[in-house]
């Protein structure tokens, strides 16, 4: 990566390549710190970081939010389940 900083003991490429597992909380400890102390420094990782987490969370409420169904999909759907509750 060109114009890298090196701060907090790791370089932005270092970082870049934990983000994702440090924003899912699941790096050790030392490693958080050293992440954090990156981050506290390079303001560059600190606003993509910010940024890649807003992303993540917003296509994460997108993902778990169903489509509603339309009046038409409702009835198959109750058709077949009703079909299947009281077949022989």
């Amino acid at each position: 990566m060109a114009d890298e900083t090196y701060a907090g003991g790791l370089w932005c490429s270092q970082v870049l390549a934990q983000l994702s597992d440090y924003l899912d909380n699941e790096l050790p400890a030392p490693s958080r710190a050293k992440i954090e102390a990156h981050l506290s420094e390079c303001d560059r990782c600190f606003r993509f970081g910010e940024r890649f987490d807003a992303i993540l969370r917003a296509l994460c409420i997108e993902l778990r939010t169903p489509e509603p169904l339309t009046l038409a999909e409702a009835q198959r759907l109750r058709h077949r389940l009703l079909a299947r509750i009281f077949e022989p």
